[in-house]
C-alpha cells in the first residue's frame, strides 16, 4: 500500500511540475519553484536586456524572472511578455506582479509555446528555464520561437545539471526530456546560429547556460 501511495504521489507531482494545477500537487510544485529563482534571474542577467527591448519569457511560473526582467525595461519603450500553459501559474504570477501589470508594459498570457499568437519578428530577447523539457515536439516549438524573434536577437536558457540528475533519480522528470544535446541540435536545425553551452562556476552554485542567436534570418 505504501509503495502504491508513493508511486501515485511521485506521478502526480511529476505531472504538476510539468504543468501545475490548482490542487495540492500543484501547490507543492509551485513551492519547489523557489529553487528556480537563482537560475531564472541568471537567465535574465545573461540576456543583456535593454530598456527598448521586447522580451518574452516562456514558462514564467511564479514570475520571479519577469520581476527581474521588468526592472531592465524600466525607463524605456520595451515591453515584457510571459506565456505559460498553466492557469494556476497565471493566477499566482498575476498576484505577484500586480504593480507591473498595472504599468501596461507587462503582459501574461495562458498560451502554449507550440502555437503562439505573436506576430513574426516581435522579440529582441527570449529566455526560459526548466521549460523545454516539457515541450511535446521540441523542433516544432523552437521553430515557432524562431518565428517570433527578430533578426539578430538572442535566446538564453539556464540549467542546473546536478539538480536535473537529482530530480530524474527521484522520478520527478517522468514527463520531461532534459536532453541538452537534443535541444542544441534542434536549435541549429531550425535556423538558430552560434548555439553554444557554457559551464559557469558561480559563487552560489555552478550552472550551465545555453545561448542561441537568430542571425540575419
Amino acid at each position: 500500500m505504501l509503495a502504491k501511495l508513493t508511486t501515485r504521489f511521485v506521478n502526480q507531482l511529476s505531472l504538476n511540475i510539468a504543468n501545475p494545477q490548482k490542487n495540492v500537487y500543484g501547490q507543492i510544485a509551485a513551492f519547489l519553484q523557489r529553487k528556480n529563482r537563482f537560475l531564472v534571474e541568471k537567465a535574465v542577467h545573461l540576456s543583456k536586456i535593454e530598456s527598448q527591448h521586447n522580451v518574452l519569457e516562456i514558462g514564467f511560473g511564479r514570475g520571479f524572472g519577469l520581476q527581474a526582467a521588468f526592472k531592465a525595461i524600466q525607463g524605456g519603450t520595451g515591453r515584457l511578455y510571459g506565456i505559460d500553459p498553466s492557469l494556476y501559474m497565471l493566477e499566482m504570477a498575476g498576484m505577484q506582479l500586480s504593480d507591473e501589470l498595472r504599468s501596461g508594459r507587462l503582459f501574461l498570457i495562458a498560451e502554449n509555446v507550440m502555437v503562439m499568437s505573436f506576430r513574426d519578428n516581435t522579440f529582441d530577447r527570449v529566455y526560459h528555464v526548466n521549460s523545454f523539457y516539457y515541450w511535446p515536439r521540441l523542433e516544432s516549438a523552437l521553430k515557432e520561437i524562431h518565428r517570433v524573434m527578430k533578426p539578430n536577437s538572442l535566446m538564453v536558457t539556464t540549467v542546473d545539471l546536478k539538480q536535473l540528475r537529482s530530480s530524474k533519480l527521484r522520478g520527478l522528470m517522468k514527463y520531461g526530456n532534459c536532453d541538452l544535446l537534443l535541444y542544441m541540435t534542434c536549435l541549429e536545425s531550425v535556423g538558430f546560429q552560434h548555439v553554444r553551452i557554457e559551464y559557469v562556476q558561480d559563487d552560489k552554485r555552478p550552472y550551465q547556460v545555453i545561448y542561441a542567436e537568430t542571425g540575419k534570418k
